[in-house]
């Protein structure tokens, strides 16, 4: 996560680059403004080699400052992540 959409992009590139993306080999970067709502996010897939905006449901946009509401937000995101890289996935 971090403040802007350009280093967003280079530490999701720079970690796809040097393996160490997800399982699977996919992996999300969030833009969050100060007020800690998401802002941008974009999937990185080094097989297609593409990076792809993604719309962020409503339930995501707030993030939680921690305890149980953020662990319980961490987990939401996850399975939002797993989905759409599930969905954005081409079957051969």
């Amino acid at each position: 996560m971090t403040g802007s959409r350009e280093k967003a992009v280079i530490t999701g590139w720079d970690t796809v680059r040097k393996g160490d993306a997800a399982t699977g080999g996919v992996l999300a970067a969030m833009v969050s403004d100060s007020e800690h709502r998401v802002v941008w996010v974009s999937l990185f897939d080094p097989a297609e080699y593409d990076a792809a905006v993604v719309e962020v449901p409503d339930n995501l946009v707030d993030i939680p400052a921690g305890g149980e509401a953020h662990q319980a937000w961490a987990d939401r995101w996850a399975l939002f992540v797993a989905a759409e890289i599930e969905r954005r996935t081409v079957r051969a």
